[in-house]
């Protein structure tokens, strides 16, 4: 079973890097696969000492400055996503829940869009101020969706995935108005 899984590992490990190297070479700019590892590899300590740069210094600026942190950022946001949905299936304990299932992306997403659509994304604490209330927004959603699915003192798991499918639909329909 180990082995197994170690080998999927592997393979998925395999497939994130072909994946961030297609990705970091697709553009209006064709950067090769080897060129881009190149890049990569000259900007390790004590690897890239050995490597001599015979590439041009606007594919390392491309790759350096625009397109790796865009692909590292889209990776961070899906692996927090992924995480994000397994906590809501763990702790609720059902494979149907996650945060849109339960309202709280719409709810994150009406705060933040409230808030730009008034203008205030820099007001109280500066760049930090969109991302702060479009969690507490989302969590103030979580909270309310069980306390709608709230019976007898207890939260059925059938009342809070119907409560959060109400509210993603609700909230939703405000982002969009």
């Amino acid at each position: 079973m180990r082995k197994k899984l170690a080998g999927y590992g592997i393979i998925g490990l395999a497939l994130l890097a072909i994946t961030v190297l297609i990705c970091i070479g697709v553009g209006s700019v064709y950067l090769p696969a080897g060129e881009i590892i190149a890049i990569l590899a000259h900007h390790i300590p004590w690897i890239g000492d050995h490597i001599t740069p015979d590439w041009s210094t606007a594919s390392e600026q491309i790759v350096m400055k625009v397109r790796l942190p865009r692909v590292m950022l889209g990776l961070l946001v899906g692996a927090s996503l992924a995480v994000a949905g397994s906590a809501f299936q763990g702790v609720l304990r059902n494979p149907l829940s996650d945060p849109f299932t339960l309202g709280v992306s719409s709810g994150s997403a009406l705060g933040a869009a409230v808030l730009i659509f008034l203008g205030w994304q820099y007001s109280v604490i500066g760049v930090f101020t969109l991302p702060a209330v479009a969690f507490l927004t989302g969590s103030l959603t979580l909270w309310i969706v069980m306390w709608l699915a709230r019976e007898n003192g207890k939260i059925p798991i059938e009342n809070l995935i119907l409560s959060g499918v109400v509210m993603q639909s609700f909230l939703g329909a405000v982002v969009s108005f």
